[in-house]
């Protein structure tokens, strides 16, 4: 029994054991956590990352602790992503899985903020004990299992963004049973009061730490709610169709084979613009053809697309020329906002199922406005790439959702494909 789960789980442990090698070779400095060496009256403040802060004080001086940390998780989001789809029991998933993680998380980008030991700790593991949140089950009557996962949810929602997608899933389910069936499912009332209690410790230490934030963003406290949501509009949907990541490529290239396989030509034609948009090569570094063309567009922007929110100076000066009365300055915006609707309807007609095009496109917002929840941070621009994590693990059970259907497609064709393709909270 015990060699029949490890060749099922091979390659969860191979992935796992590649994740610690890359985090060995990629450096293990300490980042973000460097100060509260420096500088330990850090650890005194009651501030909305103390936890994590402490935990990772903990862990750097015994770095092989991390590594064994970095294997563990690896292998618990793993198995919660397969568990998700009720496939853990699918040799064939379980590779699918593994090395759709491996080449689809952007682990090099990812780590180039505050490295692998900062990044790892304060991003990809909160990431991993929310997958596992995500596994509960309310049709078994296994209460310490419950209760063990609601734990884990109240790990994984130690930082801003992982409570806001907590807070929109289990707040999501929870009011969506009691309106349709009109009962309470503890496991669900329970996950929701665990990233209540996160949200209010993270919500008051946060309030202490926003001031000292601001040094590295001066004159954000200037700005206007409008500017703030630009910068974030600017800064995730520029990430999204500018620079995208291989997994959104994959999402896209997913979505035209669906429209093939399915005969519609008018989203055959839109999903191709897509992924040609998607795939532009570079004429320069750091700058796509999509820029030079909105340079063109743009005249009053001379530094292209991102002179909007990227007019920084070295103190964080800032020259935010979006503004309403001034339609040409909106249309590096608009621009965006026109290619995100294309992929919404695009995305939604991928699908089969009305119920299965709700859960795409409210996890899909989900995603997005856990991004867009850095518009309220001084730290926007320097918490770089990192910050694109929760949405990154959104999309990636998208794509395998997308995955499935494609695979179900032929279904009719004398394929056969056991199990539930949806998730396992629904």
């Amino acid at each position: 029994m015990i060699v029949k789960k490890i060749k099922l789980y091979l390659p969860f442990i191979f992935v796992s054991v590649v994740i610690v090698v890359l985090s060995i070779a990629a450096g293990l400095r300490l980042g973000d956590w460097q100060e509260a060496f420096t500088s330990p009256t850090r650890l005194l403040h009651w501030d909305g990352k103390i936890i994590i802060d402490n935990i990772a004080v903990f862990l750097a001086p015994r770095l092989y602790l991390f590594l064994i940390g970095q294997f563990c998780f690896t292998f618990l989001f793993l198995y919660s992503v397969s568990k998700f789809f009720h496939r853990q029991e699918d040799a064939l998933f379980n590779v699918i899985v593994a090395f759709s993680f491996l080449l689809f998380f952007p682990f090099s980008l990812l780590f180039l903020s505050a490295g692998v030991f900062g990044t790892s700790i304060a991003y990809l593991w909160p990431m991993c004990f929310l997958a596992y949140g995500f596994t509960i089950n309310v049709n078994k009557r296994q209460i310490w299992s419950s209760v063990i996962k609601i734990f884990s949810i109240l790990l994984g929602t130690a930082q801003e963004q992982y409570i806001f997608v907590s807070l929109c899933v289990f707040g999501g389910l929870f009011i969506l049973k009691l309106y349709r069936e009109k009962k309470i499912i503890w496991q669900y009332g329970g996950a929701l009061i665990a990233t209540l209690v996160s949200f209010v410790f993270v919500a008051l230490g946060d309030s202490s730490r926003y001031g000292s934030e601001l040094y590295q963003f001066p004159d954000f406290k200037t700005l206007s709610v409008f500017n703030k949501l630009d910068i974030g509009f600017i800064g995730t949907f520029s990430q999204l169709f500018m620079n995208p990541m291989l997994i959104l490529i994959a999402v896209n290239i997913l979505i035209l084979l669906i429209a093939i396989r399915n005969k519609r030509p008018i989203i055959v034609v839109f999903s191709g613009f897509l992924t040609i948009v998607t795939l532009f090569p570079e004429d320069a570094p750091g700058r796509s053809l999509v820029d030079d063309i909105m340079s063109s567009w743009t005249p009053k922007l001379p530094s292209g697309l991102f002179t909007n929110d990227r007019g920084m100076a070295p103190y964080g000066d800032i020259v935010t020329k979006t503004s309403l009365n001034n339609i040409q300055s909106m249309l590096p915006d608009l621009f965006l906002a026109t290619l995100f609707v294309v992929f919404v309807i695009c995305l939604l007609s991928a699908l089969s199922e009305s119920e299965g095009k709700l859960l795409v496109l409210f996890a899909l917002f989900i995603g997005i406005l856990s991004r867009m929840l850095l518009s309220f941070s001084p730290t926007v621009w320097v918490s770089g790439f990192r910050t694109f994590t929760p949405f990154i693990m959104i999309l990636f059970y998208i794509y395998l959702f997308l995955l499935l259907e494609f695979i179900y497609s032929f279904s009719n064709a004398g394929l056969s494909f056991q199990g539930n393709k949806r998730g396992h909270l629904f």
